[in-house]
């Protein structure tokens, strides 16, 4: 079996790892591990969530030598029956499983930034090893997702995350439509090359998540959170080392079937990645402005005087720069990303690529005319 890196991982060498992040026998203590799901009106997909969590080993390895495993499904939001459903599957996970509490925290605000700031320094056990995220509408596939990713994280001292491989639900389908298939074969562009973070699932250091905070309003958190970590608080240049991925442990997650919404879940993406960027140049100067303030003071801080102020920040950004604002390399990253591909398959890809420029364009187009119209809240 491949695993991270590509190194081949037996049976006997993923027991040894798993043991080893279990703390058997190491007489260091026992593992605690706190579980966050952010619920934003996802009644109709809490359950099955919850009931996928429910089927990993380690929930039930970690609790058998020992350790804590609390889970928090942090509704934030919610206008539908998201907290009654949650509550009731939290029930049976915590009467089923030994050693497992589940709960709901409510929030009234929307927002996932704002969400995993509460999980992270509110919710969440202040002395946890390991803190996993998820969204409430994905599925882990097997039940060594979780355990794998963990396992791995603490192997690699100088990983800070670890990530795995995320897959659209029609990816499973046996017989697909052309939409399907073409959005299945841009996935695989996508996922090529260095490993990135899919906000849907990750696990961290629970020393490195308590020393950082997002910033509240983020149109996309988990592309924000990567440059963070990469360049540890934008102090130093990018270091991919501080992610590690294990491609064995997938999750799925309810692709959108309409092209409309896939759409306009694009130009979601190009105004986060416009809006991180922004945020980027800002905080660095701030930084380098004032040294006697580390970037989780500061983004703490910033939340606390003005909750709106990436908003604001936005905004001001929309009217000195206007569509140069905008990720205008999205119109060539397809083509670098198809480096990643193996080059017997890159032909296969080139006229994907060929699309998925074009696609970006458009993005590009329609994220313009949203900013001109201020909107720049999901």
């Amino acid at each position: 079996m491949i695993g991270a890196r590509g190194v081949t991982t037996t049976y006997e060498n993923r027991t040894h790892i798993l043991r080893k992040a279990y703390n058997l026998g190491s007489g260091v203590g026992k593992m605690k591990i706190g579980i966050g799901i952010f619920a934003h009106n996802e009644e109709e997909h809490i359950r099955a969530t919850l009931e996928s969590l429910r089927m990993q080993d380690l929930l039930r390895e970690v609790p058998s030598h020992g350790g804590t495993v609390e889970v928090t499904v942090v509704a934030n939001g919610c206008r539908d029956g998201t907290v009654s459903a949650a509550r009731e599957a939290c029930g049976h996970l915590s009467t089923s499983l030994p050693g497992v509490s589940a709960e709901v925290a409510v929030l009234e605000k929307a927002g996932k930034s704002n969400a995993w700031n509460e999980f992270v320094h509110r919710f969440a056990a202040f002395d946890a090893d390991y803190l996993v995220f998820m969204d409430a509408d994905i599925k882990c596939v097997g039940g060594r997702t979780l355990s794998q990713i963990v396992a791995e994280l603490q192997r690699t001292p100088e990983a800070c995350v670890g990530v795995g491989r995320i897959l659209k639900d029609i990816a499973l389908k046996t017989q697909k439509s052309a939409l399907e298939e073409l959005s299945v074969a841009v996935s695989a562009v996508t996922r090529a090359g260095s490993p990135k973070i899919a906000g849907s699932l990750y696990a961290m250091h629970g020393s490195v998540a308590r020393r950082t905070w997002l910033p509240c309003g983020l149109l996309v958190e988990d592309g924000f959170l990567k440059a963070l970590l990469l360049t540890d608080g934008f102090t130093r240049p990018e270091n991919y080392a501080r992610i590690v991925r294990v491609d064995d442990a997938v999750h799925t997650f309810e692709a959108e079937r309409c092209f409309l919404s896939i759409f306009r879940h694009e130009i979601r993406l190009t105004l986060g990645t416009a809006q991180n960027i922004l945020l980027f140049k800002f905080l660095r100067n701030r930084l380098a402005g004032d040294r006697s303030e580390d970037l989780g003071g500061l983004i703490r801080r910033l939340n606390g005087e003005a909750p709106d102020w990436v908003s604001l920040l936005t905004q001001s950004g929309v009217k000195s720069r206007g569509w140069r604002m905008l990720p205008l390399e999205a119109l060539w990253l397809p083509f670098k990303q198809l480096q990643s591909v193996c080059a017997g398959s890159r032909h296969r890809y080139l006229f994907i690529c060929m699309l998925r420029s074009a696609f970006n364009g458009m993005a590009l187009i329609g994220a313009y005319f949203e900013l001109k119209r201020g909107r720049l809240r999901w």
